[in-house]
């Protein structure tokens, strides 16, 4: 797990250092939305969510909905 996080982290740095003066603005909440949505999603392939109740899951899929919006609006805000 270390390895992987590891993994990500340097290959958001490159990707940060490509994307330029707005590397650090977009590419940090991309990082982060591609883990939370990762790990959601393989929760639910594996089985994670089976007890949960129809409420909690749909409230994780609206958030993780939401995410891609939220990146959209920060780099329209860090372009200003």
């Amino acid at each position: 797990m270390g390895a992987l996080w590891f993994g990500s982290v340097a290959l958001y740095g490159m990707g940060a250092a490509a994307l330029g003066s707005l590397g650090g603005i977009i590419g940090w909440p991309v990082l982060m939305a591609t883990i939370i949505i990762t790990a959601n999603l393989w929760g639910a392939l594996t089985g994670e969510w089976a007890k949960a109740s129809r409420r909690s899951f749909a409230y994780a899929w609206m958030g993780m909905g939401v995410l891609p919006v939220a990146i959209c609006i920060i780099s329209l805000a860090g372009r200003a």
